[in-house]
């Protein structure tokens, strides 16, 4: 019955047309296989390319499939190709991002400075490349110059912060006099607000190591519990 169609039937434009085919493949009372999802696999570049509908289609035309019940509904309203063609996006790229890939590889520890994300101001990296970025462009100078001058004014700018700290522990420390004014809160731009040790990567590369030496450890204890048991297991059979 899957080869003969009446005559008309190849006139109907799709779905309907398969429509009409799933109904002669599969007549009312007669039994047939479920569709199941492990049939929708292909191992051909040109099967897997095909979409959903048009693998149940291929199947239900088969005659050896009971047509879903949403294979009509899908026929009728016939979802979207999933290979729909469009340009790659490009890669948003900033002025200063060579800049910042700079300076955190001058300042490895930087990375691991703390980040405070309810904060509105920027970042101290990116405050010092964008203000490196603008000493360059509007001084017309080199990447390296514009380096030298920021250096110098982070350094200046760090000094300040100090005054203002200690200021700020002078003031509470008197008691904090009325007739005195209050030191102002210093904010910085190119510097962090908080400090590591030098020798901060260091020491996480000695904790990693003490770690791994420990974890090594617990897993020969284990191994070596293990065989124990098993050869007096073994003993304990014989």
């Amino acid at each position: 019955m899957a080869g003969i169609l009446p005559k008309g039937v190849g006139l109907l434009k799709p779905p309907v047309y398969e429509l009409a085919v799933a109904a002669l493949i599969n007549p009312p009372g007669v039994v047939y296989e479920k569709l199941l999802m492990g049939q929708f696999a292909s191992k051909t570049k040109a099967g897997r390319a095909r979409t959903l509908l048009q693998r149940a289609s291929r199947i239900v035309s088969s005659g050896h499939v009971e047509v879903p019940a949403w294979y009509e509904p899908m026929l009728l309203v016939a979802p979207a190709s999933p290979h729909i063609s469009a340009m790659k996006p490009k890669q948003i790229i900033f002025p200063e991002d060579k800049l910042i890939r700079a300076y955190y590889k001058r300042h490895p520890s930087a990375r691991f400075v703390p980040v405070d994300f309810f904060s509105d101001e920027i970042h101290f990296v990116r405050g010092f490349a964008l203000r490196q970025l603008e000493v360059q462009q509007s001084r017309k100078i080199s990447e390296k110059a514009a380096l030298f001058i920021v250096e110098a004014e982070a350094r200046e700018e760090d000094v300040k912060a100090q005054e203002a700290k200690e200021a700020a522990k002078a003031y509470i420390a008197a008691g904090s006099p009325e007739e005195e004014t209050p030191p102002k809160e210093f904010v910085r731009k190119l510097t962090p607000y908080d400090t590591l040790q030098e020798d901060h990567i260091a020491n996480i590369q000695e904790e990693e190591e003490q770690a791994w030496l420990r974890t090594k450890s617990e897993r020969q204890v284990a191994l070596f519990e293990n065989f124990h048991h098993k050869l007096a297991a073994d003993r304990g059979r014989e």
